[in-house]
């Protein structure tokens, strides 16, 4: 039990973590060259932190939306100024964050991908499939939420897959080397 705890203590701390890591460079490296090819749009073209929304809600589940809704809130709140509705902000936050939740439930629901997995082993094409509708619909609803047209729902479903998609890669490619890895420790090549 204690071992179960600790874990998920683990990575829900790895989680927030990299939340808050590629925000920033989502904000300070992807916008700043986004400005420079497009000009000032509406949503970032490369969403790194949906990735991270994504798999917290296939790991955890629902508690993995409880764990992020605190650093959701972060995120629209850097987004406003001082004098922004905080319960906009907050409402925002949960959208932003119930746009996975949703997707794995309906795709469960009409069967696309299998139930709550029991392992932490990754089903990289069911989580394409949640990546893809949970983009589009975050765009919609945060389109509605900041009353924007179709062209930033465009903007922002591709910014969210994009951004799944990089993370999702990044992940697959950490977890074959940790398998490599531990696989050549066990021949005593890497001990």
């Amino acid at each position: 039990m204690y071992r179960a705890i600790g874990f998920e203590a683990i990575l829900i701390s790895a989680l927030t973590g990299a939340y808050f890591s590629l925000l920033w460079i989502s904000w300070n490296v992807v916008v700043p060259l986004q400005a420079m090819v497009f000009g000032e749009v509406f949503g970032i073209l490369l969403f790194l932190p949906n990735g991270i929304k994504i798999l917290a809600i296939y790991t955890l589940g629902w508690r993995g939306f409880l764990y992020l809704l605190p650093v959701a809130v972060g995120h629209f709140m850097t987004l406003s100024d001082w004098n922004s509705n905080f319960d906009e902000l907050i409402t925002m936050a949960v959208l932003s964050l119930l746009a996975p939740f949703v997707a794995f439930n309906i795709l469960r629901w009409s069967r696309v991908i299998a139930p709550q997995p029991p392992t932490l082993r990754l089903n990289w094409r069911e989580l394409l499939c949640v990546g893809l509708l949970s983009g589009f619909l975050n765009s919609i609803l945060l389109t509605i939420g900041f009353d924007q047209g179709l062209e930033e729902v465009a903007f922002i479903t591709i910014g969210d897959v994009l951004g799944f998609l990089v993370v999702l890669l990044a992940a697959m490619l950490a977890l074959r080397w940790m398998r490599f890895a531990r696989h050549q420790s066990k021949r005593g090549w890497l001990a």
